[in-house]
């Protein structure tokens, strides 16, 4: 099976782009939908999914990355008989450092599912999400301090300078929120019975402004960065996401399914492949004379999930899974190449999540139908 055209020449482009890691990522990114493209919202099978995911980074150094993400989404309603809409929320939240710098985000998100053809081969999704994000300090906030422990994805704090955003802000605990929304759009094709491919990308904080709460102490509306006029605004920069996975089944039981991603932040980037393999542990017939014949096919079968990934400029993972009905179950693990090794001994980051689909169908009320024989 030849891997489309288009896949491969994005798969390339990938590896050319190189990658300056972020603080923030997802080894099993594809077990946090909602937080790569909002256009995943209800976008599969079923009544309702729950998800979750929980990673902890470089765990030899001292108060490092620990990230959950929690989600909820349902496809909700049918439109034109073909196409539905799908709503979901997302929980993410981390918190790093001595100081205990952590983010926590709400978001709601909508998605409109268009059928491209009759039988749902093709479907074109557009979502959006929006919701709060709010930034904390747990510990004793001090000047000395402020500048390095808040230092956002362009290395300055939103915390400094600025419209009379100075000041002391010792023994306090400086928080700051803002209203986020980002929108992205997905492909979800089927090629034929054994291939199938998506391909998608999403635009994230498009809003973003910080407002400061400073314990009794009123916050001016705005912060100015170093460098920008005082009437600038302070804004988380905006993240360009682009992915793509290909699907394949190689025989009854096996299967490969390659996949991408590329995120970009001003001048940071960050660049992920992938290649997950699987093997459905399927049961055969037992044959008259005691010896096992041919498979016997289930599609709710278990399946082992195993591949290597490779984040590139920075670490190599290990990806395990297993799924099983309406189950899956990943786990992850980052093993550092880059500098980062001799501060954590090259343990990067480990990754366990999980999925469910619960299928609730209401149960056909049928007449009961009385046949009587004819003489």
């Amino acid at each position: 099976m030849r891997i489309p055209k288009t896949l491969f020449l994005l798969l390339c482009l990938i590896l050319f782009l190189g990658a300056n890691a972020q603080d923030r990522h997802f080894t099993l990114f594809n077990f946090a939908p909602l937080v790569i493209n909002p256009a995943y919202t209800g976008s599969y099978e079923g009544s309702v999914r729950v998800g979750g995911l929980i990673r902890e980074q470089s765990p030899t150094i001292e108060r490092v990355y620990k990230t959950q993400d929690a989600f909820v989404d349902a496809p909700l309603l049918n439109v034109r008989k073909r196409d539905w809409v799908g709503v979901g929320a997302n929980f993410y939240s981390d918190r790093s450092g001595s100081f205990g710098l952590g983010w926590q985000t709400i978001h709601g998100s909508v998605a409109y599912h268009l059928s491209l053809d009759k039988r749902r081969n093709s479907v074109l999704t557009l979502g959006i999400h929006g919701g709060q994000v709010m930034r904390s300090v747990q510990n004793e906030w001090t000047d000395a301090v402020r500048v390095e422990e808040s230092k956002s994805f362009d290395g300055k704090s939103p915390f400094s300078g600025g419209s009379g955003g100075g000041g002391n802000m010792a023994n306090n605990e400086p928080s700051a929120s803002f209203f986020d929304l980002g929108a992205g759009m997905l492909l979800k094709s089927k090629l034929n019975k054994a291939t199938n491919i998506e391909i998608g990308f999403s635009l994230q904080h498009i809003t973003g402004n910080f407002k400061v709460k400073n314990n009794g102490i009123k916050p001016p509306s705005s912060y100015a960065l170093e460098g920008l006029q005082d009437s600038d605004d302070y804004r988380i920069p905006k993240t360009f996401i682009l992915h793509g996975t290909y699907n394949v089944d190689l025989s009854n039981v096996w299967s490969l399914s390659p996949s991408f991603l590329f995120q970009q932040a001003r001048n940071q980037n960050e660049a992920v492949i992938q290649f997950l393999g699987g093997y459905k542990l399927m049961k055969r017939e037992i044959r008259d004379d005691g010896k096992k014949g041919k498979l016997i096919k289930d599609k709710n079968a278990p399946k082992i999930r195993f591949g290597l990934g490779y984040r590139l400029g920075d670490a190599m993972q290990v990806l395990l899974g297993y799924e099983v009905g309406d189950l899956r179950i990943g786990l992850g693990y980052d093993l550092t190449l880059s500098s980062l090794s001799d501060a954590n001994s090259g343990n990067g980051a480990f990754e366990l999540a999980a999925n469910y689909i619960f299928r609730i169908y209401k149960q056909p009320d049928v007449d009961p139908t009385i046949l009587c024989p004819k003489f």
